[in-house]
């Protein structure tokens, strides 16, 4: 589910379409998720801007996007704290047996965090600067 509203939504749904349906045993269903959804928090877009232009500057074409992933960095997201998710290295298959990192990748993501933490740093206090302004 996108947001917390949205997941709300949805149990209460399955909790219905549950409660209504003939049950040959007995049996208990358990309705959990297992990480917070993250909204558009303040200050994200921002963060976006900012590893977009570092991968610009090291030559390299990013973009970035909205997604409906559950990374660790929804736990961040969740609490309201300004978050970006796939710093990480270049990978594919997650949570399965052939899930891999792409070594080669390793330096220019490692590169980008530190020009994304730089500009964070010597950023105006209280604001993060888009690097539209600077």
């Amino acid at each position: 589910a996108r947001t917390a509203r949205t997941w709300d939504l949805l149990e209460r749904s399955m909790r219905r379409a549950i409660d209504g349906a003939a049950k040959p045993c007995d049996a208990t269903v358990m309705v959990g998720s297992h990480r917070p959804a993250v909204g558009e928090v303040p200050g994200s877009a921002e963060l976006r801007d900012l590893l977009v232009a570092a991968h610009r500057s090291l030559g390299e074409d990013v973009g970035a996007t909205r997604s409906a992933a559950g990374g660790s960095s929804a736990f961040a997201g969740g609490a309201r704290v300004p978050t970006i998710d796939g710093m990480g290295p270049v990978g594919g298959a997650l949570m399965t047996d052939h899930e891999h990192v792409e070594v080669g990748s390793l330096g220019e993501r490692a590169t980008a965090l530190a020009l994304v933490l730089h500009r964070l740093a010597v950023r105006p206090p209280g604001r993060v600067r888009s690097p539209r302004s600077g």
